[in-house]
């Protein structure tokens, strides 16, 4: 048996991971597979580190470590979606051409200030000259919106969104090299990240397993008849949560059914009593209208830690974790979603074997993916012993 190790040093906002860590750590659990959250590198286990290489100083201690220990195991897990547009490539880059021309002006920036990294190419330079112009409208408009705001930040979010994004996909370009596998929840990121995976290394995808349906329905009946979001609430996001207002005040006047209860994203990653989620259903739609994908995290933590349905406006049909969700797409939905709420057998009846079929999909895909991950891991450890 190997023993795995979750390391987490090179995470500056560990709360951002937290249900990633959950995720790996229940699914090994499960396949009785030893398993510890650590920060520290070990050379008798396989190490598997969730992508975050921003910090040089914790890049180069990874580097001194593979140096070191040539036949140590090295998994990373991306979390991110890779994405190239208008000749520009990076982390989450779904805001078009803005989004695109402040990328390649910012990746040249960090390539410049970080001495590890090797230094722009001629064409990455050309790019980004010719995108200086588009850039500096783009942030001249982000930072007067931002100067209006009732509470304006330091860096309009638009603007620091892009440059960390570019950042974390430069880091793990360069820290890819030191991998030995690589892991991801949605197979979507391990398509788009051809390119990063030198050598054609090893892929596994782990899907998070649901632990927690049995009393979904009764805590469901205990909640609000109400939807809520968390996470960062875009300016889309807001749209539709108007949008869902306003049809619950005209056509739901004497109803229990509430407008829609905005949950900060620190409540949403405690596990309290007081920060609980009390809302039967919540709303998932994606950070703005050219977001491409699906986020399973959010609709795992939705349905295993809070305990409510939760609701796409879009199914992008990318991942069997969708299935367990409402569709959103107008009045005769929020009539459904009150039908349900006041009928928990049928809730039951809809939830129950949706659910049952996600898990025994999970179940067999994280079953081969832990074996690939023991195999490879046990061959590297111990190569005499084959």
């Amino acid at each position: 048996m190997v023993h795995f190790n979750i390391y987490q040093k090179n995470q500056p906002y560990l709360s951002l991971v937290e249900d990633i860590i959950e995720i790996l750590q229940d699914s090994l659990s499960k396949r009785n597979q030893s398993v510890s959250i650590t920060n520290v590198l070990n050379k008798n286990s396989v190490n598997i580190i969730i992508d975050e290489f921003t910090d040089k100083k914790i890049n180069e201690e990874i580097m001194e470590f593979r140096k070191n220990h040539k036949d140590a195991v090295l998994v990373f897990l991306i979390t991110e979606f890779p994405v190239s547009g208008f000749g520009v490539e990076s982390l989450n880059m779904f805001g078009g051409l803005g989004d695109a021309a402040i990328t390649a002006v910012s990746q040249v920036l960090i390539r410049l200030k970080r001495s590890e990294l090797r230094r722009p190419t001629l064409m990455e330079y050309l790019l980004a000259f010719l995108y200086l112009p588009i850039a500096f409208v783009f942030v001249s408009q982000a930072i007067t919106k931002n100067i209006f705001k009732s509470k304006p930040a330091c860096i309009p979010r638009d603007v620091g969104y892009c440059y960390y994004m570019a950042n974390r996909y430069i880091g793990l370009e360069y820290m890819s090299q030191t991998a030995n596998m690589f892991i991801a929840i949605h197979d979507s990121i391990l398509r788009n990240s051809e390119r990063l995976l030198l050598k054609k290394k090893p892929t596994v995808m782990i899907y998070p397993e649901i632990s927690n349906s049995h009393d979904l329905v009764d805590a469901i009946s205990r909640k609000k008849l109400r939807i809520e979001i968390s996470g960062t609430i875009t300016k889309y996001r807001k749209g539709i949560i108007g949008q869902i207002d306003s049809i619950i005040r005209s056509s739901f006047p004497r109803s229990s059914f509430e407008s829609c209860h905005v949950r900060s994203f620190a409540d949403s990653l405690e596990s309290s009593s007081t920060s609980a989620s009390d809302s039967a259903f919540s709303l998932h739609p994606p950070q703005s209208r050219r977001w491409r994908y699906s986020s399973v995290t959010r609709i795992y933590r939705a349905i295993d830690r809070d305990q409510n349905i939760p609701i796409l406006i879009k199914n992008f049909n990318q991942h069997p974790i969708e299935k367990l969700c409402l569709l959103y797409t107008g009045k005769s939905s929020l009539d459904y979603f009150a039908k349900l709420y006041s009928s928990p057998s049928a809730a039951g009846e809809l939830l129950t074997p949706l659910i049952e079929h996600y898990s025994c999909i999970a179940k067999k895909v994280n079953d081969e993916a832990i074996k690939t991950l023991c195999d490879y891991g046990y061959n590297k450890l111990y190569p005499i012993s084959r």
